[in-house]
């Protein structure tokens, strides 16, 4: 179900989702939220993930995988809506829990400033990516959390969705970006990677974007 306040894109539904399990699970014992309804709260943003994901993947949108997305987002929005009833207005939250939910507007102006990034092995098959403001920040809300976008240089595709071909010229085309609120994301590279590229940009608590970084490369194997 459908309402004013969730996100009109499934990738947004998806992250607001991923937001509230965190802050509730930091706010922990005050928000009286049983560990059961947090359990399928999870699932259900699993599968909602999943489903989107298989839908990104295809190139054609199929009335198959259309009904597969309805399936999965239709009880985590359900969900959502009780949530938000049962357990954020009664008893009422503070206003920076509201902020931090997204379900109000925290009027903090766009980052206009790109993150630091730092990209480096953390293991024979993985690197890690690490983005961080160049100078302290005293509003809490402009970086609400970070976006990575990546790429992994091959000399074949072999149908993963972060391959390339050629080395990107800016980060608008590298193939994949996700959002974390932990400032680091960890990218698997492939037996015969020639390269990984990481580009990051901080994104406000009204999920406004600022701008991408310069694009930074890591290691080969």
């Amino acid at each position: 179900m459908r309402t004013d306040w969730l996100p009109s894109s499934r990738d947004g539904i998806v992250r607001m989702a991923k937001v509230w399990l965190e802050k509730i699970r930091e706010a922990g014992a005050p928000w009286e939220i049983p560990p059961s309804c947090l359990a399928k709260f999870e699932a259900f943003i699993s599968k909602a993930e999943s489903a989107l994901g298989k839908a990104k993947q295809s190139e054609a949108r199929t009335e198959e995988l259309n009904a597969l997305c309805r399936a999965a987002f239709d009880p985590l929005e359900e969900m959502m809506r009780q949530m938000k009833e049962r357990f954020f207005v009664s008893p009422p939250l503070a206003e920076a829990d509201f902020i931090a939910l997204l379900l109000m507007a925290s009027g903090s102006a766009p980052p206009d400033f790109a993150p630091e990034v730092t990209v480096a092995l953390c293991d024979d098959t993985h690197v890690q990516a690490k983005a961080a403001p160049a100078s302290p920040v005293t509003d809490p809300h402009i970086l609400h959390h970070v976006d990575f976008a990546y790429g992994v240089l091959v000399d074949e595709l072999s149908g993963n969705v972060d391959e390339m071909l050629t080395v990107p010229l800016c980060a608008d085309t590298l193939p994949v970006v996700v959002g974390t609120r932990r400032r680091v994301h960890t990218i698997a590279l492939p037996a015969k990677c020639r390269g990984v590229y990481v580009a990051a940009r901080f994104v406000n608590a009204d999920m406004e974007a600022g701008p991408w970084s310069d694009i930074t490369a890591g290691p080969a194997l």
